[in-house]
């Protein structure tokens, strides 16, 4: 959801979209691996502003192994060619995390609409099987 009210005591939700996810890369296949690192490549239907955050659900069977390696490991990698530093958290489960849309690394504008992003994160471990699994969710 994407809050588009205009005041600070509203909230005006409008459903929010992701485009599907055209390119998603591991670093390795070995299941159960503790030191995947993956990278999303997404965009948004609409503006995620600053100050706002970017929620993912992980797909059953998957999750974050380590908070601490995860939290410090999370970066931008379509604005430079030295990856930007996000600030990431992952929930209190491990079953995802949240990138907090800051303007020192998304813009004063922060995600604009259509805008790639793709994004790096490390520490989700594999599944045990090879089977496939539902989808992430942004």
């Amino acid at each position: 959801m994407v809050d588009q009210a205009k005041l600070s005591n509203q909230i005006k939700t409008t459903p929010g979209e992701v485009t599907p996810l055209d390119q998603t890369s591991v670093s390795s296949y070995v299941t159960y691996d503790t030191e995947t690192v993956y990278i999303f490549k997404m965009s948004f239907d609409h503006t995620i502003p600053v100050g706002s955050s970017v929620v993912a659900r992980l797909p059953v069977g998957m999750n974050i192994f380590s908070r601490s390696i995860f939290n410090g490991n999370c970066y931008r990698l379509d604005k430079s060619k030295i990856p930007i530093k996000l600030t990431c958290t992952a929930d209190t489960d491990l079953s995802g995390f949240m990138v907090l849309v800051e303007s020192s690394r998304f813009g004063a504008g922060g995600i604009l609409a259509r805008e790639e992003l793709r994004l790096q994160v490390s520490s989700i471990t594999n599944p045990r099987a090879v089977e496939r699994l539902n989808e992430f969710y942004f």
